[in-house]
């Protein structure tokens, strides 16, 4: 046999290994299943964001997780003395909810 045409044990593993870790992903297998359910947050301050994030993180995906919040963006108001200082403007305590 042609040695290029070949696999060897080596790279039959590297394969095998890799086509399991991608199937093993999360993002890859949840591309064809429905979320399990889904957690709606009513407010976007600290709390409703740390549950939202934490949520999503601990099930992996599963869980579609809905946060509702009128404003468009998050302003950190413990921060608000740097502005008052000047060390910081209002715009550096300003940060939007959208996913990155």
């Amino acid at each position: 046999m042609n040695k290029n045409t070949t696999m060897n044990r080596r790279d039959f593993i590297k394969v095998g290994a890799a086509t399991g870790v991608l199937l093993a992903n999360p993002a890859f297998s949840m591309g064809r299943k429905p979320p399990l359910g889904r957690v709606v947050i009513v407010g976007g301050g600290y709390a409703g964001t740390t549950a939202a994030k934490y949520i999503r993180m601990w099930s992996l995906g599963a869980v579609e997780v809905v946060v509702v919040e009128k404003s468009s963006q998050f302003v950190s108001c413990p921060m608000s003395n740097l502005v008052l200082g000047g060390s910081k403007t209002i715009d550096d305590l300003t940060f939007s909810y959208d996913l990155v």
